[in-house]
């Protein structure tokens, strides 16, 4: 019996010394270590001690648990302590009530899913050493209005901001250098957007669906754009990408009132004739919709017509392919998926017998199409010319 509880005494004993193996109970939080374990308490405003007294230690807080305060109905404001260390994936997430966060030095990035569905949320001002925010951080936040980020931010994760309705500013920092996908999709008050001189990638679908966005500057050196980047973007008027490396047809579309794109001094892009060319892949990018020209001439220096290349085209009758033998050789050109797609008055398209590749729905909804020249072994299927009746396919060999 004395033998038991001496072992008794050492395990209490060992448990008080570690300080981390048991909860301990410091007014409304439960903590383990030096880990925020739980939230007990019922204040609307709540400020996370920095430290707590168990015994003879002062322990820091650098750790919050995950389900501390996820789907917490009740915060209306909360303050992050500075020893903080990290934040926990979806660490907020779904506190439908919280309005405002304070973060001070802390927490290097703002996890995945950290603040999803705070549907009250209206701002947060991030720690001055945060370097990350991560994906869906604030996701469907539709109250907040505004966000300040600091000088250290590198990266925004994929859906970071998305649906964020009531977002109408951005402070974008100099060291920014990517904007993933989704990241401000559906940001319907977004008006403006001014990016720095480091972004280096814009995401696929980055600003689709901010309806209302009418101005966004690029001042980077060289920066790519995503598929869709500004799909839907239906009040942009114009478009400067003169340091735009890499861009495709996708990123125009739904931009239904775009009058103008810069591509002045671009090195890998050029607007010619009012279509835009990219000179390192030898494609035929975009046709904007606004080109009247009723006749297209594709030059020598062009092997791909990339897809929605002459998307909702309503002008365009009549495409001459002007292709080198020595380009064309075995293959010939690409003409690739939905790169006609609804050209209601495209009635033909003629080349040397050059065209050496029709992908599926290409001439997607062209019904007044009526002739289409191609190479004598060019690859097709039924779906090439699908919603578009009377067709005639001549194959030959180039001359």
């Amino acid at each position: 019996m004395k033998r038991i509880f001496v072992i008794i005494i050492i395990v209490c004993f060992s448990f008080f010394i570690c300080g981390c193996s048991y909860k301990y109970k410091f007014g409304d939080f439960e903590f383990i270590g030096d880990r925020l374990d739980a939230y007990t308490g019922t204040d609307t405003e709540v400020i996370i001690p920095h430290a707590y007294v168990n015994g003879s230690k002062i322990i820091e807080v650098k750790y919050i648990d995950k389900k501390a305060f996820t789907g917490n109905s009740i915060i209306k404001s909360v303050l992050l302590p500075e020893t903080l260390e990290k934040l926990e994936k979806e660490q907020f997430k779904d506190c439908h009530s919280l309005e405002y966060v304070y973060m001070f030095d802390g927490p290097i990035s703002i996890p995945e899913s950290a603040f999803e569905n705070c549907y009250n949320l209206i701002s947060i001002r991030a720690s001055s050493n945060v370097t990350a925010i991560k994906d869906k951080a604030f996701k469907n936040c539709a109250s907040l209005s505004s966000v300040i980020l600091p000088n250290t931010m590198v990266s925004i994760g994929a859906e970071a901001f998305s649906n964020c309705i009531s977002l109408s500013s951005l402070n974008l920092n100099n060291e920014l250098k990517e904007i993933k996908e989704h990241a401000f999709a559906n940001c319907v008050s977004l008006e403006n957007v001014s990016l720095t001189e480091n972004v280096q990638t814009i995401g696929d679908y980055a600003f689709s669906g901010c309806v209302n966005l009418k101005n966004i500057e690029f001042n980077s050196k060289s920066f790519t754009l995503g598929d869709y980047a500004f799909s839907n973007c239906f009040s942009l008027e114009k478009l400067n990408l003169s340091n735009c490396t890499k861009v495709s047809a996708l990123c125009f579309l739904g931009m239904d009132n775009l009058k103008e794109i810069s591509l002045e001094n671009n090195n890998t892009l050029q607007y010619r004739d009012g279509i835009i060319y990219d000179r390192s892949s030898l494609s035929l990018i975009y046709c904007p919709p606004w080109a009247t020209n009723e006749k297209v001439i594709i030059g020598a220096d062009i092997i791909n017509i990339d897809s929605y290349a002459f998307y909702n085209n309503q002008y365009i009758r009549e495409i001459v392919i002007k292709a080198p033998y020595i380009l064309l050789a075995k293959r010939g050109i690409k003409i690739l998926k939905y790169a006609f797609y609804n050209c209601p008055n495209l009635s033909s398209v003629s080349s040397n017998y050059s065209i050496g590749l029709i992908e599926e729905y290409a001439f997607y909804n062209c019904p007044s199409l009526q002739s289409v020249i191609v190479h004598e072994s060019v690859t097709m299927n039924d779906n090439s010319f699908f919603g578009s009746l009377n067709v005639e396919v001549t194959k030959g060999l180039p001359n």
